[in-house]
């Protein structure tokens, strides 16, 4: 679920009528690999010749990645065809570009989903069923307690972004004619959204 709302395709529903219609929303994150995929690497990844291996260090941890093997895949020329693959291309391109002035939870996701890519396997495609990855290769041992735990931590993003996208348009107003405080909502599906603060009885405020 994590990968279908971070890379599903925009959905559109309309009534029939065509007076109202529903466009998904395009997350944060694709919106992210897209502004940073023709990004330029850190500067001392471009030094291949002195270097047999490069350190990184991210919010998982510190490793080295060969060095031949970073700049053939910022290259474009991977030697390994799973490596062709655009998504995964965009995802490590943004991982060796700097990482000043980025978002911190764009940072985590993207170190996630490299990790992901590296120790688990490379998604290809995905929808509401299963993930498809590319040639079918999968390492579900490389699913490690730390990246689990990762998992947990971008769900919760997820959702906390979810529902705010979808409150936007919600306002409090005021009504003159019953002099009492209302709640203007633009649609069924930002009422839906809404109505989960009435699932905590607690929230006094909403009742």
């Amino acid at each position: 679920m994590i990968f279908y709302h971070l890379f599903a395709p925009i959905v559109s529903v309309e009534t029939k009528d065509g007076k109202y219609k529903y466009v998904s929303g395009r997350h944060q994150y694709d919106t992210f690999l897209d502004e940073n995929k023709d990004a330029k690497r850190e500067d001392r990844l471009y030094d291949t010749f002195n270097n047999l291996y490069f350190s990184f260090a991210d919010t998982m941890g510190s490793f080295e990645l060969n060095a031949d093997f970073v700049d053939s895949i910022l290259n474009g020329t991977p030697n390994d065809k799973k490596h062709e693959n655009s998504l995964f291309q965009n995802v490590f391109t943004a991982y060796c570009s700097p990482r000043e002035g980025k978002l911190p939870t764009m940072l985590l996701i993207n170190d996630f989903i490299f990790h992901y890519f590296t120790e688990v396997g490379i998604i290809d495609s995905v929808d509401l069923k299963t993930t498809h990855y590319v040639a079918d290769l999968i390492n579900k041992n490389g699913f490690t307690d730390d990246l689990k735990a990762k998992a947990v931590l971008i769900a919760k993003y997820i959702i906390k972004s979810e529902i705010e996208n979808n409150l936007r348009r919600v306002r409090p107003t005021y009504d003159i004619h019953k002099l009492e405080p209302d709640w203007k909502i633009d649609s069924l599906l930002s009422a839906l959204y809404f109505g989960l603060f009435y699932m905590r009885p607690k929230f006094l405020l909403y009742q």
